[in-house]
């Protein structure tokens, strides 16, 4: 009963939405065949230039975000509403080839009534010559064939599954790029190891580590190599991409560090992840990715017992801990997802899950979005997360968790 009054909830505010969406943007049906999506799947940020900057050589991105969020298997599975969020992102010419760059993000969280800020992006970019680039600031720059994991770029290893909120966090570096038309070598000096939950650098740190970074084309292959010291951490990592018939892309990710803590201060030594990917884009109407995941930094099976009986001893030991909540906590997982863009110019549609194959663990992501114009957008995500005693999520914060929310770009 608690969960249909919820979902009524949320039903009756998404109306409300909708209603105002309409209000508001008066769009006909001509308008809408040629409408854009603004999708929150990880892609790049599109900009807008602003003729009226006082720079005059402004490219400027910004959206508020308002949504209202009921979960189910939890102990509160009220609707919480309002959680806001904005964001602006800015790309400023200072002079040929210099660009001054930030990207900040505000949250509201109505359930904590309180609320945030995060600094994503911010630096300054430019040439010293047509091959040679340098950028200093905060940054994020991903290129690994990865969906959501990346055993081959220990920096930017993680993201978010298709149809959640675009992850913009970069990190603290000085970078000095080499750039080819056959390839790329990137020396990076990363001087911030801790940073305050705003997005800025501690004042304490330990000392400045460093990476460095090739990308090479070869015949229709595109080769990455990746070695450094990142968070105190020995790192090496490696992958390989071709596309078949300009329709199948194949990849390959490998990743191995000197040792990762698995809980309980207890560490394993020399662990690798290996990454086996196939993807389809031979169509405008959808795409496909499939994703094979060994996580050698994960829990064997031997492990993985041995973990939860402790918890079940010292449930406060695991309370709010990183592997409390991590989708891959075991070694063997199968990642998917689905994507239709644009169904007639007026929806996106996107599933997305991880199963891990050690266990009944399944965590499924459903996204439906309605796409009013180049500046307004309605989407309705469903996340299902299941697995019985034993498993992975047994522990888990929520059973399902709905969310409704209304966007408008400007």
């Amino acid at each position: 009963m608690k969960n249909a009054q919820g979902l009524i909830k949320i039903s009756f505010i998404g109306v409300l939405l909708l209603s105002s969406m309409a209000l508001a943007t008066e769009i006909k049906d001509e308008d809408l065949e040629e409408a854009t999506g603004l999708s929150d799947v990880l892609t790049e940020p599109s900009f807008a230039t602003n003729p009226d900057s006082d720079l005059g050589r402004a490219r400027t991105r910004a959206y508020i975000l308002i949504d209202a969020t009921q979960t189910s298997g939890s102990d509160d599975d009220q609707v919480h509403f309002p959680n806001l969020q904005l964001s602006f992102s800015g790309d400023y010419k200072v002079q040929n080839d210099s660009y001054v760059l930030v990207d900040v993000l505000g949250n509201y969280d109505a359930k904590q009534r309180e609320g945030s800020q995060f600094l994503n992006q911010v630096g300054f970019r430019s040439r010293v010559s047509e091959t040679v680039q340098y950028f200093l600031g905060k940054e994020r720059n991903r290129r690994s064939p990865g969906l959501i994991v990346s055993p081959s770029d220990f920096i930017y290893s993680n993201t978010n599954l298709p149809g959640q909120r675009e992850d913009r966090r970069g990190v603290w570096l000085g970078r000095v790029s080499y750039q080819v038309i056959t390839g790329s070598v990137d020396v990076l000096v990363l001087p911030v190891q801790r940073e305050t939950s705003e997005g800025l650098p501690q004042s304490d740190q330990n000392n400045t580590e460093w990476t460095v970074r090739g990308m090479y084309q070869f015949k229709g292959f595109d080769l990455s190599l990746m070695i450094g010291r990142y968070l105190g951490v020995d790192h090496a990592g490696a992958s390989v991409q071709t596309l078949l018939a300009n329709k199948y892309k194949v990849y390959l990710e490998l990743g191995t560090q000197d040792e990762v803590i698995i809980y309980n201060n207890t560490k394993k030594t020399q662990p690798s992840q290996t990454l086996v990917g196939f993807g389809y884009e031979g169509s405008e109407d959808f795409s496909l990715r499939l994703e094979y995941f060994h996580n050698g930094q994960g829990l064997d099976s031997e492990e993985f017992n041995q973990m939860m009986r402790l918890r079940s001893l010292l449930p406060s030991q695991f309370a709010g801990s990183a592997l409390a909540v991590s989708p891959f906590v075991r070694q063997k997982y199968l990642i998917s997802s689905l994507s239709f863009p644009e169904l007639k110019k007026k929806y996106n549609v996107t599933v997305s899950g991880i199963k891990c194959l050690e266990d009944d663990s399944v965590l499924g992501l459903t996204r439906l979005e309605y796409i009013a114009d180049d500046k307004v957008l309605v989407g309705l995500s469903y996340t299902q997360v299941q697995g019985g005693t034993g498993s992975q999520f047994q522990y888990r914060s929520f059973d399902s968790q709905t969310t409704l929310d209304f966007k408008y770009s400007f």
